[in-house]
């Protein structure tokens, strides 16, 4: 594993556990949606998130990872990423998703239905979220 995804999975277990530690009560609040948005870190050309490790039914999560790409030759494709862990998701999991600098959009949706039958949708711009996270540090 490169140093860089070390060290970004590093911050990010520093900052989920922290979080999950400080703010217990509120972590209880936040939906599970709301939880795998507020894990995202960025670094080294990459996002990842975390799913939580409680409250997760992983048949009922799912997230939408896509976007597109344009190349220098003007060719462009759409991506899509970790579609194949939708309905098997794993609890307390750190998933990566690699930020092409060709991206002129990227966007993680996060649906999930907690046991109560209520569902949760949250959508985020990941190329947003780069864009802040380099500016502030």
């Amino acid at each position: 594993m490169p140093t860089g995804i070390l060290a970004m999975t590093a911050a990010l277990t520093i900052s989920c556990s922290g979080a999950a530690m400080a703010l217990q009560p509120q972590s209880e609040l936040l939906s599970a949606a709301d939880q795998i948005v507020e894990s995202l870190v960025y670094g080294n050309g990459a996002a990842a998130f975390r799913i939580p490790e409680d409250g997760i039914l992983p048949e009922k999560l799912t997230i939408r990872i896509s976007g597109r790409a344009v190349y220098e030759d003007g060719f462009s494709m759409s991506l899509h990423y970790l579609e194949e862990a939708n309905g098997a998701w794993k609890p307390d999991t750190i998933y990566y998703i690699p930020l092409d600098p060709a991206c002129t959009e990227l966007v993680m949706t996060v649906s999930c239905t907690d046991q109560n039958g209520e569902t949760t949708e949250r959508s985020v711009d990941l190329l947003a979220g780069e864009a802040q996270a380099a500016a502030s540090g």
